[in-house]
């Protein structure tokens, strides 16, 4: 017995503190590894447009919001069935943060077809989720101006659907191909760690003020 109390009390003494900081450590490892991920690709500027079912980027519009911005084409098959479930779970994930922003450029003038694609997927909080409806003659003008990267990151990009990560300054963070699983994890978990700390006290209140 008297042995046995002598494993508990080193146990707790050194034991479990190494586990401890191996796990803390870990933590920061990860966070480390996914904030150096990030970088500054661009800061997003204001731009004039002649029509009046989009609006530029630019601070005074968005301020003190973290937004991730999708672009792609509702009326291609492929492009709704990736994007619709993909919009409904990221706003389910952030449903409670008022500090991001989803906007939404769409490759189609059809404003009709629009709200038919947010109520299917259940993505009609337009407090949360902004759409842009941007004919398609305009598209690579109107994504070229917007985000500013460079002709390879376009070609990259440019015509498949694609998320953009932008800070509270305006600046492009990431870019992630919607398609790739990798990509969304990451930018679910950047998403989190940009943004700043609530904690369940706020949320609550947050959700009770709104009843």
């Amino acid at each position: 017995m008297k042995k046995f109390r002598v494993f508990i009390v080193l146990a707790l003494l050194v034991v479990f503190p190494i586990v401890s900081w191996l796990y803390l450590q870990r933590g920061m490892d990860y966070r480390k590894e996914i904030l150096n991920d990030l970088a500054d690709l661009g800061t997003i500027v204001e731009f004039e447009i002649d029509y009046g079912t989009a609006e530029p980027f630019h601070s005074s519009v968005y301020p003190e919001k973290l937004v991730i911005a999708t672009f792609f084409d509702p009326t291609n098959n492929s492009d709704k069935a990736l994007m619709g479930p993909l919009l409904q779970k990221l706003h389910e994930q952030f449903d409670e943060r008022d500090d991001l922003l989803f906007i939404s450029n769409l490759k189609s003038g059809n404003e009709l077809f629009l709200n038919r694609f947010a109520e299917e997927y259940a993505i009609t909080d337009r407090e949360q989720m902004l759409f842009n409806l941007i004919p398609p003659s305009r598209w690579d003008g109107y994504t070229k101006a917007y985000y500013q990267i460079s002709e390879e990151s376009y070609s990259a990009y440019g015509q498949k659907p694609f998320l953009l990560l932008i800070d509270q300054g305006g600046r492009v963070k990431r870019i992630y191909d919607a398609a790739n699983k990798e990509d969304i994890k990451k930018l679910i978990a950047q998403t989190a760690m940009i943004l700043p700390v609530k904690n369940e006290r706020e949320l609550i209140f947050k959700r009770e003020a709104e009843k």
